[in-house]
């Protein structure tokens, strides 16, 4: 899985009405660059919000990537994951659904 960031510091281009909010590839050597850009109407800055008022991603459109990047560099460059990592993450969200499984037995029972 490729690391990227969404930057929430927000640039508006006031004359356009336009909030834009950078994306960043995290590199190899935990470096990180620029490689595009997402952007909405200012006035419809609340809809991309969630309940918690963080910026929720799987709203936005797709996203406007730099002209200079391309599918090789982002797999040459992309920082991958320790693999430990990402077992101990899975390891996690089982113990998590067999926690929650565990008690709605309960409560069923009782």
């Amino acid at each position: 899985m490729t690391k990227f960031i969404i930057l929430l510091s927000i640039l508006i281009y006031e004359s356009n009405n336009i909030i834009y909010f950078p994306i960043y590839l995290v590199k190899y050597n935990n470096k990180v660059i620029q490689i595009g850009i997402y952007e909405i109407l200012a006035e419809k800055y609340l809809e991309y919000m969630d309940e918690n008022n963080v910026l929720d991603v799987n709203k936005l459109n797709d996203p406007l990537i730099y002209k200079f990047v391309s599918s090789k560099m982002l797999i040459k460059l992309r920082l991958k994951p320790d693999e430990s990592e990402e077992v101990e993450k899975m390891e996690e969200l089982d113990s998590e659904e067999e926690t929650k499984e565990e008690e709605e037995e309960t409560r069923t029972f009782n």
